[in-house]
């Protein structure tokens, strides 16, 4: 049972990382659109890039094409790389942003970084199964080194990744985009390209068609040795908006875009009423407003509680440094990051269910540690009758049934720490160290995920 679900974890935290949504922070074309911006020199669009990741600057020449590994900017577990393509003869009419097929092209780390980024990723989220009763007891060390052994023959962990082609400023570039580089500080990274193929159809009723190869291979091997770090402000903090009073939960801003979460508690909210509420841009530290290049939004309302959980998102236009970014526009809306609490040290993206709190012994405090004056047995007490009834079969009860299972669901969904599928995140130990959080779907398989 624990290797299935640490296994399920890893591959999660890989693949749904690259999943796009509107909520997402950033498509490559942002960061391509970056370094060929108008606002200078390719002098300059270095010196910029040095400023905000790592220049490389390494090139290959395969069949008379030529890949220049321009750069790299890491966000702690987004990597995004801009290789300059010279010499391909790319057909006119496919447009930038067009997703290339990469099966033939990996990106690896060295074998002894992989066995420290699957050790520590084994006994973090078995540290967190275990203390959420998925697990009965932690294993010995020896199951574990053969559990890292065997995923290291499988050729784990997986780097997952994707191609897209960008066109502008006549110039074409390849960008690739990375996930999973949570466990390692510094990592060593060798890419690989071959066959990267555009398929194309000219009709919707043709099949498609191979409409360009960059055939390679190409290998390229760096170091990253900077990142971005994440800054994640915790709430409560009040505006109004519309005439709604909404309270902000948390705000995080990374170097591609930031995400609000925020609460309605007005009874006739409607997703009309709540239209304003979006991140429209940011401010930075020399007072500059820098305009969203795109927003996302999603909102959802609880019937019982009469009330609306939302969060909202943008992209920036260019790469900002989180520590430069002082303040967000709420619509119209100015909301000063130093009216919320800062912390620095946490990398999350985004964080459901419990949030670190340094006044406990453990790593992480519950939502329903916080929700009452109740005592921990009488917590327990109702967590153990809530077990009993909440993994009843949803479908096939009564409506009466259904909604006691709902709630003893909810409640076991709140008694412990998760992030959102799709998202990384992490609490901090008391010895300071990054403790990934289990995602949802892994806790609670078949269970709705809950907004707030």
């Amino acid at each position: 049972m624990k290797k299935r679900i640490v296994s399920l974890l890893l591959a999660a935290a890989t693949v749904l990382a690259l999943c796009t949504s509107a909520l997402a922070y950033s498509e490559p074309a942002q960061f391509s659109d970056w370094l060929l911006s108008a606002a200078g020199s390719q002098e300059e669009a270095k010196e910029a890039l040095a400023s905000a990741g790592t220049v490389l600057g390494q090139s290959q020449t395969v069949n008379g094409v030529t890949l220049t590994l321009e750069g790299a900017v890491w966000n702690g577990s987004l990597l995004q790389l801009s290789f300059e393509i010279q010499g391909a003869d790319i057909p006119k009419d496919i447009p930038s942003g067009t997703t290339l097929n990469c099966n033939s092209s990996r990106i690896t780390m060295p074998e002894d970084q992989r066995r420290v980024y699957l050790s520590e990723h084994e006994e973090a989220v078995e540290k967190i199964l275990t203390e959420a009763g998925v697990l009965d007891k932690p294993s010995t060390q020896a199951e574990r080194n053969a559990e890292i052994q065997a995923q290291l023959n499988r050729g784990e962990p997986r780097l997952m990744h994707r191609f897209q082609l960008i066109r502008g400023g006549g110039k074409e570039t390849l960008m690739m985009t990375v996930s999973g580089l949570d466990y390692v500080e510094q990592p060593e990274l060798t890419v690989h390209l071959e066959n990267l193929v555009i398929y194309q159809k000219l009709n919707p009723n043709d099949k498609f068609k191979t409409a360009f190869t960059l055939s390679g291979p190409y290998d390229f091997t760096f170091t990253l040795k900077k990142h971005l770090q994440p800054r994640l402000y915790k709430g409560p903090a009040d505006v109004t908006v519309n005439g709604i009073p909404i309270e902000i939960k948390e705000i995080t801003v990374t170097a591609f875009g930031a995400k609000l979460q925020y609460g309605a508690k007005q009874a006739d909210t409607t997703s009309q009423q709540l239209e304003p509420i979006r991140l429209t841009g940011v401010w930075t530290k020399d007072g500059k407003f820098v305009e969203a290049a795109g927003i996302g939004e999603n909102r959802a309302f609880d019937a019982l509680k009469e009330n609306a959980q939302g969060l909202a998102s943008n992209s920036h236009p260019s790469l900002l440094d989180p520590a430069g970014v002082t303040a967000v526009s709420l619509g119209d809306i100015r909301v000063d990051l130093s009216k919320l609490t800062c912390l620095e040290k946490e990398p999350a993206i985004l964080i459901s269910g419990g949030t670190p709190d340094a006044n406990q012994e453990k790593g992480g405090s519950t939502q329903a540690e916080k929700s009452g004056d109740e005592g921990p047995a009488e917590r327990e007490q109702k967590l153990a009758e809530a077990k009993k009834i909440a993994y009843r079969d949803l479908k096939t009860a009564s409506k009466e049934e259904q909604s006691k299972i709902l709630e003893a669901r909810k409640l076991i969904i709140n008694s412990t720490s998760w992030v959102a599928d799709g998202y990384n995140a992490f609490t901090i130990d008391a010895d300071g160290n990054r403790v990934p959080l289990p995602h949802f779907s892994e806790l609670f398989p078949g269970w709705e995920m809950p907004v707030e």
